[in-house]
């Protein structure tokens, strides 16, 4: 983390309960109950209390255990509407999601998901372009649940995000998403950190000398109410195709139009694109693929049409 199509279960078992273990300990006292003092299991020795939430809490913990689809938007749920009980509750069982999502076993969960896309869209592309299509989606999923642990806090989500930073097997655009993540975090970190980090990111920038710059998205048909963060977020995809052309051409820029029909669910039905410029059939149709594997809000009406223009220039 889907969209109609990949639907990765990582299963955390009964995880969730052992890791969270005041969200397990007790349920909340049914409706109508008497007080709460009456409702909750009596305590004795360092069992954990109780976790005062109303039943929505418990059903958004239980979430971060279901697809990566289910746990990236109950998180998100969580960092913006959760108290403090729900988020400490919660906090362990989303650093383990993204761990997992780290992990070569998620990369290999969208495989499905990317095959049907790039058949959609009548693409073939090689192996190699296949995988690092993949790591692209792996990555942006990896920064979703990431900024979601930014937003939550705390000590020991701020470690986990300090040491993906610094993970040189985590891909740049990863590490520099990271980067920008921490800087929101209050109180600041510690300065050698923050040097520590900023130094990595700069030496990973060095690596990327494409720049995809994307115009706002065209709407017609439904309204989509995630248009324009659904398209921003393809921008990291966008420049992984264009820097691998560049190995090929290293004078190779232009612009590609995408014009993406969204189905019903939101999911893209097809995503057919033109091209300009010397850019080459290879990056043209990465950067539809990566426009067909994405998901969208329901449009208005059950149909939509987006046109995504991608300008592809060198640093």
């Amino acid at each position: 983390m889907r969209r109609r199509g990949v639907r990765a279960v990582i299963g955390f078992g009964g995880a969730w309960c052992v890791l969270a273990l005041a969200a397990c300990t007790a349920k909340p006292p049914p409706s109508g109950a008497g007080s709460s003092e009456s409702s909750s299991p009596s305590s004795s020795g360092s069992a954990a209390a109780p976790l005062a939430a109303p039943t929505a809490s418990y059903d958004l913990i239980a979430k971060l255990s279901g697809t990566w689809k289910e746990a990236t938007a109950a998180a998100k749920e969580i960092a913006e509407q959760g108290d403090d009980a729900t988020k400490r509750a919660a906090s362990p069982l989303i650093v383990k999601r993204m761990r997992e999502m780290e992990e070569p076993a998620f990369r290999e969960s969208l495989r499905p998901e990317v095959v049907r896309a790039n058949a959609q869209t009548g693409i073939s592309p090689t192996p190699e372009q296949l995988e690092d299509q993949l790591r692209t989606y792996q990555g942006e999923e990896i920064v979703r649940m990431m900024k979601v642990l930014a937003k939550i806090g705390g000590a020991d989500n701020v470690a986990a995000l300090v040491e993906l930073a610094k993970d040189d097997k985590a891909s740049p655009e990863v590490r520099r998403a990271t980067i920008e993540a921490l800087q929101s975090v209050t109180p600041p970190l510690d300065p050698a950190v923050a040097s520590a980090l900023a130094s990595a990111s700069t030496s990973e920038v060095r690596g990327a000398p494409g720049t995809a710059a994307i115009d706002d998205p065209v709407v017609s048909g439904g309204a989509v109410a995630n248009a324009r963060a659904v398209v921003a977020s393809m921008a990291a995809g966008f420049r992984r195709c264009y820097n691998r052309g560049l190995n090929e051409d290293p004078d190779m820029q232009g612009t590609v139009r995408i014009t993406a029909k969204i189905g019903k669910d939101g999911e893209v039905l097809g995503a057919s694109p033109n091209g300009k410029g010397n850019l080459s059939p290879t990056v043209v149709n990465c950067v539809a693929a990566r426009v067909a594997s994405s998901q969208f809000s329901p449009p208005e009406g059950g149909a939509a049409t987006i046109v995504i223009p991608v300008t592809l220039t060198k640093k």
